[in-house]
């Protein structure tokens, strides 16, 4: 009985973490989107209309 439970318990958590995996990576693993595009995302190494200190423009 027990093992019936774990083994439901292991099988339900691994499906659930496929389906999270596919909803944050399915694009990337489908060949739909390159892991290195990110279009869209927030990226605090450029300054996008921020000039530099001491910049003469």
């Amino acid at each position: 009985m027990a093992y019936r439970v774990l083994s439901k318990t292991l099988g339900a958590t691994m499906w659930f973490w496929m389906m999270y995996r596919m909803k944050e990576d399915g694009a990337v693993a489908f060949g739909l989107r390159h892991p290195w595009d990110h279009h869209g995302e927030h990226d605090d190494h450029n300054n996008h209309g921020h000039k530099k200190e001491g910049s003469a423009h």
